[in-house]
This record gives C-alpha cells, structure tokens and sequence, in this order.
C-alpha cells in the first residue's frame, strides 16, 4: 500500500468519525429534549393554542381549519386532539418524539437522494453523513426543545420527500408507479400548506422543480399548489394578524437568514460550493430531472427567506438571527453539500482526497474555522435548548400552582411569558376544550 492510500485512509476514517459523532450526539440530545418532554409535558407559548380557548371548540373541521396567526397548523391540532381524546395524554406530550422521527426519516430521505445522484459508494457515505449532521444541526434548538415547532421539522423532510420523488423517470416505472408519483406531487403542497405557514414556500419550490422533470408533473404540481393556495387564503377567509408589522422587504434581513443567521457555517457553504460550481460547472452532466432535486431544497430556503423577511423583518434585524429559523436555512446547505460532491465525484479518479470533500466542508462549516472552541460551540447549542425547555417547563409548573392556589384565594406571581395569560389558567380550571389529564392534572392536584 503506497503512501497517497494511507493518507487517504486514514483522512477517510477521521472524517467519517468525526461525522458519526457529531450525529450521535444531536440525535442523543434529541432523544433527551423527547424523553423530558414526554415525562413532563409542557406547554409554551404558542402551544396554549393546543387545548382550545373556548369549551365550545371541540374536535370540529372548523377549529382544526381555523387561523392561528398566519398560519394553519391542521396536523398539530389533529395530533393533540389523538394524544388526549385517543391516547388519554397530555395535549403536545408525544410532540418532541415526533420530531426526533421526523429528523431519522429526514436522514434516510437524504440518504436515498443521495444515493440517487452520486455513484460513488464513498462519496454516497460521506455526503449522506453530512447532510444527516446539517439536518440536526444544534444551532436550530428552539425547533428541537419547543413542542410548538415539530412542523417545521416535518417541511423539512416533506421538502426531502418531494426532491426524492421528482427523481424518478416516467418512462423508467410502471403505470402503477407512474400514478403514484402523480398523487404524492398533488398532495404534498395541500399537506405542506396546511401544516404551517412555510409550507407555502415547499408548495412553490416543488411547483417549480416539477417542471425540470416532465410537463405532466409540472401541471399537476402547479395546479395544486395553486389551488391550495387559494383554498387557505381566500375559501377560508385568511386575515393577517393585527399585530404584525406591515409587509416590506430589508435585504439585509433577506440574506441574514438564507445565510444561517446566528450560525456562520451556512455562509462558508454557500460561497465554497458556488466557487466550486463555477470552476467544474461544464463538466457536470446530470438529467434535468436531477439537477431539479439536487437545487429545490436551496431553493425552498430562498423563497422561505423571502415570505419571512416580507411579513417579518419589519420586528427589527434581531429577529433574523432567530434559531428558529435555522432549521429552514440550513436545506440551502443540503444543496451546497450535494453540488461539491457532484463536482467532487467528477475528479476523485485522480485525486481520491476530493470524495471525503462534503465531509471536511461540513464539519469546517459547523467549527466555523473557530477549531479551539468549537466542541465549547456545540455543547453551548444543546445547554440554549435545555435551558429553555426547563425555563418553560419552571413558567408551566408555576401557571399551574397559581390556578390551584387561586381556589383558595391565594394570590401567586408567575413570569411573564408568550400567549399564556389568558389561556393557561383558564385550562387549569378546566374552562378550554381540552381539560387537564396525567401529569397535567397531577399538577394542580397537589
């Protein structure tokens, strides 16, 4: 074995290590946010919403169809109404456990496109481990500890699910295959749509990249985007919030999120792959249908960043840095990632280094060329999400004392927080639709 191999190897171990660690420990901390959660199920903020306002909104198509700020959350609605009418729990109790599914399934959606684009079996490894790293990436922690949030971990894999799904070739499946791929790409912008607001941006990225695979799919993706699109805003008559500021346009809030916000690292991937794009460009020779999937997440994030800026940047430039919005911003990553590793793959032959490149770009992404502090970085990530789940979990406690304190007229202070001061303790007197059970009602038991 010559030296070039060893280095190779040995380049080729590290890189993979380090990748599999960096996942483990996300999927770990996850894991721990879901256990905690379903051990003591919280409410926060937007999640008061969960259990109704009103004794007479039950379970009606009505309720679940109804506005909440600007967007429709149907699926949230519908899974808090299974946990405490079918499972007997607390409303939002299995939501982080929907989300720790919803990213595995995400890291095997990326690892089929993956597989589907580059024919390297190292190239495939190394960029299905990255991408699987971005995906859970730390630095979007208020979606990963905040039970309100789960759909905005599932556009992201709806958004995999789609690029998967245009990928494949009419003339190469059956008739059975055929008609099925036709119903996905009508239902995904009428599911997206109605689970959150963003899904508009999901509707319109899969709209666009229908057409880079046939004409056939290009129609009946526009037509239902289309008519999704007016079902939420005009058959059910939207209303923009009044609480929100007037639409407008900030550049500088536009770019702040498509580039990461507060993480620096989607930055770097952005500009390496647009630099390595246009040196290996010419010698990239995929089907239209693919390159389609490979930029629709990117493009997700652009329209994601746009639609956000519009109706939000006028709260102020902080509000880009929200960790919030990490979670769409880094699919823009994702396209990055597959790019260098199509114009990677195209040179390894010569140089077999280059097949370990989406891996090193990755994990330079996340150290975000801080290599003395960046294991402090990630551990910094995972203790923001800790620290506001048991912020929450301490505000929830405290909401539920004072409602049993009240009873016997008993006056209690509790922080002020989002959305909760007219809902919470109507809930833990048993005035909303959904009443409390399990460890809700051991609450105010005591």
């Amino acid at each position: 074995m010559n030296s070039k191999n060893i280095i190779y190897k040995v380049v080729a171990i590290s890189v993979i290590t380090a990748l599999s660690l960096v996942i483990a420990k996300n999927v770990w901390e996850i894991l721990c946010l879901s256990i905690s959660q379903w051990n003591e199920p919280i409410l926060y903020g937007d999640s008061w919403t969960f259990t109704g306002t009103k004794t007479t909104e039950g379970a009606t198509i009505q309720s679940l169809l109804s506005q909440h700020n600007e967007h429709r959350i149907v699926f949230s609605k519908a899974a808090a109404l299974f946990e405490t009418n079918v499972l007997n729990i607390a409303p939002a109790q299995t939501a982080l456990l929907q989300t720790l599914i919803l990213l595995l399934l995400s890291f095997g959606l990326w690892a089929c496109l993956s597989g589907k684009i580059l024919k390297s079996k190292t190239m495939w490894l190394i960029t299905s481990l990255a991408g699987s790293a971005l995906i859970s990436n730390p630095w979007q922690y208020e979606n990963l500890g905040w039970e309100f949030q789960t759909p905005w971990i599932f556009i992201n894999t709806l958004t995999l699910f789609s690029a998967v799904v245009i990928t494949f070739e009419k003339k190469a499946m059956s008739p059975v295959t055929s008609a099925l791929q036709d119903i996905l790409v009508a239902a995904t912008p009428w599911i997206a749509i109605f689970s959150t607001g963003q899904g508009i941006a999901l509707g319109l990225a899969l709209c666009i990249c229908s057409w880079t695979n046939s004409r056939r799919l290009g129609l009946i993706s526009t037509a239902s985007f289309t008519s999704a699109l007016l079902s939420t805003y005009y058959l059910l008559d939207y209303q923009k919030p009044a609480y929100h500021p007037d639409y407008q346009f900030n550049p500088y809030y536009f770019l702040k999120i498509l580039t990461g916000g507060s993480w620096q690292g989607l930055a770097f991937l952005i500009v390496v792959s647009a630099v390595v794009l246009a040196i290996n460009y010419k010698a990239i020779k995929i089907p239209l249908r693919i390159a389609g999937a490979v930029l629709m997440p990117f493009l997700f994030s652009i329209i994601f960043a746009g639609m956000t800026t519009l109706s939000r940047s006028g709260f102020g430039i902080g509000q880009a840095n929200s960790p919030r919005y990490v979670s769409h911003s880094l699919m823009a990553g994702l396209s990055c990632i597959l790019i260098v590793a199509l114009c990677s793959q195209k040179r390894s032959s010569q140089v077999k280094l280059l097949s370990l490149g989406p891996g090193v770009l990755t994990l330079l992404a996340f150290s975000s060329f801080n290599f003395s502090s960046v294991v402090q970085d990630f551990r910094d990530q995972w203790e923001n999400a800790k620290t506001f789940q048991e912020t929450s979990r301490s505000n929830f406690k405290c909401l539920a004392q004072k409602a049993s304190l009240i009873k016997k007229g008993i006056e209690h202070t509790c922080p002020d927080g989002p959305h909760h001061k007219d809902i919470a303790l109507e809930y833990f007197k048993g005035n909303t639709a959904i009443k409390p059970q399990g460890w809700h009602k051991k609450l105010i038991d005591k």
